[in-house]
């Protein structure tokens, strides 16, 4: 019942929104953690949100004070360059949570992301790895925007 009841919710959601971009990277190959230096945390507050809007991420949570900006399930256009699957990548869907503080000489931006897709049988949903190019993406247009 509970399989039933978290697939019924992944549904309801998916249609939030797609994503498709692309940088190219391994999981290995970026830094989840970045800082952008000299930086203030209104103006990369800001790029983080205005990335956002152009990827047409779809925000689940927004709370500044936390500097928490997380997105709901999302769609994947291109799952094989976004996440490794064991099963295939049916119905491939990917979520993120930025997170955004203030350290010595800058703005640290975090990002952590979660990754799966329906395998062969219809009602089995796994657990994929993302291949870091997404995260990438966002990193890099956020610096364009403080830089």
């Amino acid at each position: 019942m509970r399989a039933i009841w978290t697939m019924a919710l992944a549904a309801a959601v998916a249609g939030c929104g797609t994503f498709g971009m692309g940088m190219g990277g391994s999981d290995d190959d970026y830094r989840r953690t970045t800082v952008y230096e000299d930086a203030g945390y209104d103006e990369t507050w800001s790029a983080i949100l205005q990335t956002f809007a152009e990827l047409e991420l779809p925000i689940s949570t927004l709370e500044k004070e936390s500097g928490l900006v997380a997105t709901d399930w999302i769609l994947v256009e291109d799952p094989e360059d976004a996440m490794d699957c064991d099963h295939g990548h049916r119905n491939a869907e990917m979520r993120f949570n930025v997170f955004l503080k203030t350290v010595a000489g800058g703005q640290e931006m975090t990002i952590t992301s979660s990754a799966r897709a329906r395998g062969e049988e219809a009602d089995s949903l796994q657990r994929c790895e993302s291949t870091g190019e997404q995260e990438q993406s966002i990193q890099t247009r956020v610096g364009r925007k403080v830089g």
